[in-house]
């Protein structure tokens, strides 16, 4: 948390996602980082710790799985949530606890918009 804000950051290999979502969360109080590449969110990450995660499963060199998998086996990174976003614009997060990630899909496969607005009122 910086300056009182959550950070999050946006990975998504398409720039135009980034600057959509960006502008959704700096509108509404979050402090946004942003990597255009799973290996690039490593690093970012290592440098400085984030709240949050909103990462795009299919990215070039690296998918979001492998991005993922990567930060829970850190002990740095393990217990920083992470939502899944995907091109169908349905969502699944993981939630990281001391021992394990449990992958929770929701049952009504939230819309990107509904998402926001239930990100928006926590």
């Amino acid at each position: 948390m910086k300056d009182g804000k959550s950070m999050i950051l946006i990975v998504d290999d398409t720039p135009k996602n980034i600057q959509v979502l960006a502008t959704i969360l700096n509108e509404n109080g979050y402090g946004v980082k942003a990597a255009t590449g799973g290996k690039e969110a490593l690093d970012m990450v290592d440098k400085s710790p984030v709240d949050l995660i909103l990462l795009d499963i299919m990215m070039p060199e690296m998918d979001g799985f492998e991005v993922c998998t990567t930060l829970k086996k850190n002990e740095k990174t393990k217990d920083i949530p992470v939502i899944f976003l995907t091109q169908k614009l349905k969502l699944m997060i993981l939630y990281a606890d001391s021992n394990l990630a449990r992958l929770i899909m929701s049952p009504s496969h939230l819309t990107l918009p509904s998402f926001w607005q239930e990100l928006i009122r926590t």
